[in-house]
């Protein structure tokens, strides 16, 4: 995008990251009462951004659902042109496991017979874990 911007647009670029809070992180825990405040916390960076550097225009680059409103927002909140951008979905990681197999290896392993391990190896779920993710992306 910002490659695109300087070649066609002759544009000045700034890039700038914005704090987001991983869902899949946070359950569980108390750091799940976040989840929903940060698209408030998100979109008061995005504006705050634009306003700080006098932007003529916002091109945020987002992927779940707290981004993609937040990133929306500032556009009319800045009150500048710009496109929120779709970061696309986070790829299968080896074997084609996603985060989803993951969640369910763990409820196997804890679950079953009575027994420890419940029927999956505890070996295999750490390996599943470390291995689920497969590139940068947003809501597997």
């Amino acid at each position: 995008v910002e490659a695109a911007l300087r070649a066609r647009a002759d544009a000045a670029t700034a890039r700038f990251g914005a704090p987001v809070f991983t869902d899949a992180q946070l359950m569980g825990n108390h750091g799940m009462r976040f989840s929903l405040p940060s698209r408030e916390l998100l979109l008061d960076t995005y504006t705050a951004m634009a306003d700080a550097y006098s932007c003529d225009a916002l091109v945020p680059i987002a992927g779940c659902d707290k981004t993609i409103p937040a990133a929306a927002l500032a556009l009319l909140r800045a009150n500048v042109p710009g496109a929120v951008v779709y970061a696309g979905s986070i790829a299968p990681g080896r074997h084609g496991c996603g985060i989803q197999d993951v969640f369910e290896a763990i409820g196997r392993s804890t679950v079953g017979d009575g027994g420890e391990g419940g029927g999956v190896n505890t070996a295999l779920v750490d390996e599943m874990e470390r291995g689920a993710i497969g590139a940068c992306g947003a809501c597997g």
